[in-house]
């Protein structure tokens, strides 16, 4: 599965979610490479990283671990962020040049409950759509289709 791939997947289980999700955050987290600090030899390093991250559970907490590509664990750390719990973290998740232009809750049509997250993606009129009954679910899913987008 490709990275966008895998965004997309994971923006269409965050609007199935029931609500917020510890294991989603680490999913999200770990997809986006997201670990707490934040210096420039570590971004570098993230960056050019050539395993991958994963979710993992050590000693009953959910962390984020670099994983070799042998297989072999290495680096975990702490989830930073719980976008599905925030929608100050959800927010936090957009790509540079994108907004929220609007979050409205939907009283009829197709998603009549929920609400309805419209990220900016610099084109007039052309929003990317997020949707769940929880606002900072609807702002994530958004946030993750707008990643997707700007990926090959």
């Amino acid at each position: 599965m490709t990275n966008k791939s895998k965004l997309l997947d994971i923006a269409e289980r965050v609007e199935a979610a029931p609500g917020p999700c510890r294991e989603l955050d680490a999913e999200i987290c770990a997809a986006l490479r997201i670990v707490p600090g934040s210096n420039a030899d570590l971004n570098q390093w993230l960056v050019n990283w050539g395993g991958s991250f994963e979710p993992v559970t050590l000693g009953g907490e959910l962390r984020i671990a670099a994983i070799h590509p042998d297989g072999k664990m290495g680096t975990h750390w702490k989830i930073p962020i719980h976008p599905t719990a925030s929608i100050d973290a959800a927010a936090s998740l957009m790509p540079e040049g994108r907004k929220l232009t609007s979050l409205i809750f939907k009283t009829n049509g197709k998603h009549k409950g929920e609400y309805e997250a419209w990220l900016s993606n610099g084109k007039p009129g052309q929003y990317i759509l997020g949707y769940h009954n929880e606002p900072q679910l609807a702002v994530c899913a958004a946030a993750l289709r707008a990643i997707a987008e700007g990926m090959e």
